[in-house]
Formats: structure tokens, sequence, C-alpha cells
């Protein structure tokens, strides 16, 4: 009947290589280097987990992404608030004229350019979406509407709070969609729409990295909360 010292040894005799005392004095050490290896996989998985929160998709660290944000509002809100202060310019350019302006060049320049935004605004008030279920606003009213809009909102975008700013951004990406459906209603070139769709892009833009990084915020915070099981190797 063979023997369990009989099973450790070649068909030749002697005893197999690699069993005995000696195989079984090195084996926790083998089981201690498995765990560590196995604790090091889940490590450096949780570590691309947690630069890559949303399956696969990379997301910036968290300066990179302050400081995209950062830099998207800033130009966006920069370029709102200029475009909103120059129509409120040119609706209260007759009046700046009556009080005496100097140059006579200087004073038809302005007056055409005032006749340049409210011929536009005219048209823009005929091609206005709620004109469908029966409201025309007044071109002169349109144009203080948008141009106060466009400067609160460029101004609440880059110094405003968290909260004004998610209400700023979606009011302008508003007004970028309706300012391109007045274009295409108006069959204007596509030269004529790419500044609006540049700022629609990019204020789409600015959406999804701020939902990137609450998002990021958010998985940092429950995975703090959630203890791992792999966070210490097995002994």
């Amino acid at each position: 009947m063979p023997t369990f010292a009989s099973t450790l040894c070649w068909p030749g005799g002697g005893a197999a290589p690699g069993f005995g005392r000696w195989q079984f004095a090195r084996e926790p050490a083998g089981l201690a280097g498995t765990s560590q290896r196995v604790g090091a996989a889940f490590r450096r998985r949780r570590r691309r987990e947690e630069a890559s929160p949303r399956g696969g998709l990379w997301v910036p660290s968290g300066a990179a992404m302050a400081l995209v944000l950062a830099a998207l509002r800033v130009l966006l809100g920069g370029f709102f608030a200029l475009t909103g202060a120059a129509k409120l310019s040119q609706i209260s350019a007759p009046v700046s004229q009556q009080m005496g302006r100097v140059g006579e060049v200087e004073e038809k320049w302005e007056s055409r350019k005032s006749q340049l935004w409210k011929a536009l605004f005219v048209q823009f008030a005929e091609v206005f979406p709620l004109k469908l279920f029966g409201y025309q606003p007044d071109p002169v009213n349109y144009q203080t509407a948008v141009g106060w809009l466009e400067l609160l909102a460029g101004l609440l975008l880059v110094v405003g709070p968290p909260v004004l700013q998610d209400i700023s951004n979606f009011l302008l990406t508003l007004l970028m969609m309706v300012a391109i459906f007045t274009l295409v209603s108006l069959k204007e070139s596509l030269s004529t729409s790419i500044p609006a769709i540049v700022c629609l892009g990019l204020l789409l833009l600015l959406d999804v990295c701020q939902f990137l990084a609450q998002t990021k915020k958010m998985v940092r915070h429950s995975r703090k909360k959630t203890p791992s099981a792999f966070k210490e190797p097995w002994t």
C-alpha cells in the first residue's frame, strides 16, 4: 500500500524535488507574496477608477478641472458682458448726441451703428419664437432686455456664486438657442450663425465640465465613507 512518503518520491527512488520540509517551510512566504500582489492589483485598479470615475471616460485632475472651468467662465462671461454693454450703449447713443458730442464724423458713426442695431432687432422681433403664440416684442425693448441679460449674466458667470453661475449659464444657453433660431428663420448665411454656434458650444462644454467636476467630488466623498476591503494586503 503506498504511503504518503512514497508519493513524494520519483519512480526511480528518492524524494521528489520541491517537496518535503523545505517546500512546506516556504509555503507561508509564498502565500504572503500572493496576497501582497493581489492587494497591489486592487489598489492600482482603485487608483484608475478614481482617475476615471465614469467608466473609462478620462476626467482631468482637480486642479486641471478647476483651471478649465475658470478659463471658460472668464472667457464667456467677459464676451457676453461686452456684447451686452455694446447693445445698451447703442440704445443711449442718441441721448448722448443731444447732450453735445464733439465731432461730426463720430456723431455720424454712432448714429449709423445705433440705426443698424435697431434695424437688426426689428428683424429679430419679426421672427421672435413666441410670435406663434401671439406675442411680438417691441424692437427697442427687445434690444434692452437682451443687452441687460447678456451684461448681468456675463458678470455673474465670472464673479457670481456657484448657484448664480449655473443660472446664468442656463439663461445664456437659451439666449444662444433663440439667436440661432432667429438667424435660421431669417435665412442668414452659415457664417453669420458661427459666433452664436461657437458660444452655444462653449456654454454646453462649461456645463459638461461642471457636471463632471461635481460627479468626481461625489465619487470621492462616497469612497471616503465606504472603506475598501482590499485597503491593506492580506497577511
